[in-house]
């Protein structure tokens, strides 16, 4: 009697962890497809970056063909454009392992955590330094070559102001949409 109980007790744990162990499987594929589509968030809003780089390259260029812009500047500016793009590159990279969603949780979680940190660097850093090198400087010399009159000069600094605090909302929004995204990963992750 006694071997028949302990024989049915077996198999109710065998049976317990068969259901256990589908279970893990189930939250496992659920949670690598949750990072799986919050990767594709983020690198889709890196990708939106990198189309106004390249935007702002063949727009620039045909601004310094049409005389509005010094070879010296439009130099610069081309070279900050192509450090946006690689800089924009550069903080994706973590995510870009074919197998991170197959690695371990703490692997995956340092990824998210590092695309993070490399966004609140570029935002903390980066954008200042280019608002309050590059900006000044790409204004004067637009105006000065196309010989602007004084109060046509002033009107467009206006509307480049408006047009760069424009941009930079945006790419606000963008940069907290993807220090979001990693936020949410990294709470998902810290749950498991």
């Amino acid at each position: 009697m006694k071997d028949m109980e302990l024989e049915e007790m077996r198999a109710q744990i065998n049976l317990l962890k068969e259901i256990l162990d589908k279970q893990s499987i189930v939250n496992n594929h659920l949670l690598q497809q949750s990072m799986k589509a919050k990767v594709s968030t983020i690198h889709r809003q890196g990708w939106k970056g990198v189309a106004c780089g390249i935007v702002a390259i063949v727009l620039n260029t045909l601004l310094y063909f049409v005389g509005a812009l010094s070879l010296p500047v439009f130099i610069i500016t081309i070279l900050f454009m192509l450090f946006a793009i690689l800089g924009t590159w550069y903080s994706h990279e973590p995510l870009n392992e074919k197998d991170l969603l197959g690695n371990d949780i703490h692997t995956t979680a340092n990824a998210f955590s590092l695309v993070k940190k490399r966004y609140k660097f570029w935002l903390h850093y980066i954008t200042p330094i280019s608002i309050i090198l590059w900006l000044p400087l790409y204004c004067h010399d637009y105006v000065t070559s196309l010989g602007m009159p004084q109060e046509t000069a002033r009107y467009f600094i206006i509307l480049l102001f408006i047009s760069a605090c424009i941009g930079a909302l945006i790419g606000y929004l963008w940069h907290r949409k993807v220090v979001n995204t990693c936020d949410e990963a990294l709470k998902q992750l810290e749950d498991v």
